[in-house]
């Protein structure tokens, strides 16, 4: 049959013949997706399907355990403790580096007072300090001495105050700070001779604050200071819905 152009037009298709059994079999083959279904395993690109194993499971009812390290118990032993403050036992070697600490303060203090006191009257003799600069009553670099000269005193002063109370209190970082003191005590060399003997008091305070004694009682202080944390067993069995009395 042709067009009006003088075209045939292409004729249809015939129907393919297909019997029952083989629609049928079409049918159970291809879903509706497009994908053909396999019950058995199947295999992509040559390699056969990995077919998962069911993994170990713990019985119903039973939690498993997390393993955790065991640190030391950081409680100090009731024999440490003074039954009388509750507070670790102090050494005999850790009051010694405290008074010890004081008294270089207090040498320091007096020290710089005789310094006033004989500047009145001898300025260059009062100290090693002033008597390396020549001046007259009423110059600027008195009072420029003087002031630097306090300044250094009272730096020295009050880090063996502060050596003193900490050391006395358990505080380990005071071996540390005695260290410190015992050099700042060195400029107590600008003042009088007085000042000089806090220079050993510092010295033998710091040292002694490194002895085993005064190392026992700063690791006891801390413990009491950082107990230990006490947790609660776990939770096993815990019972759902409404309790026994109630059902």
């Amino acid at each position: 049959m042709s067009t009006e152009q003088g075209v045939e037009a292409p004729t249809a298709a015939a129907p393919v013949p297909t019997s029952a059994p083989q629609a049928a079999e079409l049918t159970g083959l291809i879903s509706p997706t497009g994908l053909r279904e396999q019950s058995g395993p199947t295999e992509t690109a040559g390699l056969p399907e990995q077919v998962g194993q069911p993994g170990s499971t713990e019985p119903a009812g039973q939690v498993a355990e997390i393993a955790t390290l065991i640190t030391p118990p950081t409680t100090p032993d009731a024999r440490e403790l003074d039954p009388a403050t509750g507070e670790p036992v102090r050494p005999i070697a850790m009051g010694v580096a405290a008074a010890l600490s004081w008294l270089s303060v207090a040498a320091s203090a007096a020290s710089l007072i005789r310094t006033y006191w004989v500047a009145v009257d001898n300025f260059a003799g009062a100290s090693w300090l002033f008597g390396q600069f020549p001046t007259g009553p009423g110059d600027l670099l008195r009072v420029g001495l003087a002031a630097g000269l306090t300044a250094a005193v009272l730096l020295a002063m009050i880090a063996s105050t502060i050596v003193g109370f900490y050391a006395w209190t358990g505080y380990r970082w005071s071996r540390v700070a005695g260290l410190i003191a015992a050099g700042l005590s060195l400029l107590l060399l600008l003042g009088g001779r007085l000042g000089w003997a806090a220079i050993p008091l510092a010295f033998v305070g710091a040292g002694l604050l490194w002895l085993p004694s005064a190392k026992r009682y700063f690791e006891a202080w801390w413990r009491l200071r950082h107990p230990s944390v006490t947790y609660a067993p776990p939770t096993r069995n815990v019972a759902y819905g409404p309790l026994e009395r109630y059902r």
